[in-house]
């Protein structure tokens, strides 16, 4: 192999290592960020820049005055985003939606992922038709309430596309000690 050969393999070889392996090269902007009950932490949501397949989202606990980091879940593709964060009452868990449709709730003390629950099951559409949204747990952190929301997809001849219409919507709960975990992808 000549020495032009030897230069191009060494530099792909280093760019693709740079480019693949370089997470210090990446910018966190925060997008959304909630405050914990007693105000002691934050659980908040950063996109981060490079990003090849957005929305290249991470989910994030700050913990004490000091506001020590923790990530949770880095979501890199196009496919899972958050757009809530909700806390249990007595700040013990803090659990975000992802793609309006999955649930992950994770137990702040270890910052470990507790438990992930699909709200919306039977739906493999993306975006899911229908999804959830405006989520909240009650007093004793055991139920999830939130809006269902499922729009019909109505063929519209003056735009030459598709639209939604007809929404249905319904207020859900349930109990997410008695819900399994459910199969959401790589985590």
């Amino acid at each position: 192999m000549n020495s032009y050969m030897r230069t191009l393999v060494i530099l792909f070889i280093l760019m693709g290592g740079f480019l693949t392996g370089c997470s210090w090269l990446e910018k966190d902007e925060t997008i959304l960020s909630v405050t914990s009950p007693d105000g002691n932490m934050v659980a908040c949501v950063t996109k981060f820049t490079p990003c090849i397949d957005g929305p290249c989202q991470k989910l994030w606990l700050k913990k004490g005055g000091d506001r020590k980091s923790v990530m949770l879940e880095k979501l890199c593709d196009d496919s899972r985003w958050c757009d809530e964060i909700q806390w249990t009452p007595n700040g013990q868990m803090v659990a975000f939606l992802i793609m309006r449709k999955y649930l992950y709730i994770y137990d702040v003390s270890g910052s470990m992922l507790f438990k992930s629950v699909d709200l919306v099951p039977g739906t493999r559409d993306y975006p899911p038709n229908p999804w959830a949204t405006d989520f909240s747990f009650n007093a004793d952190s055991k139920k999830v309430r939130f809006t269902e929301t499922e729009f019909e997809l109505v063929f519209d001849l003056k735009k030459d596309r598709f639209i939604r219409a007809n929404p249905k919507v319904e207020i859900r709960e349930i109990d997410i000690e008695e819900k399994t975990d459910t199969e959401i992808g790589p985590i």
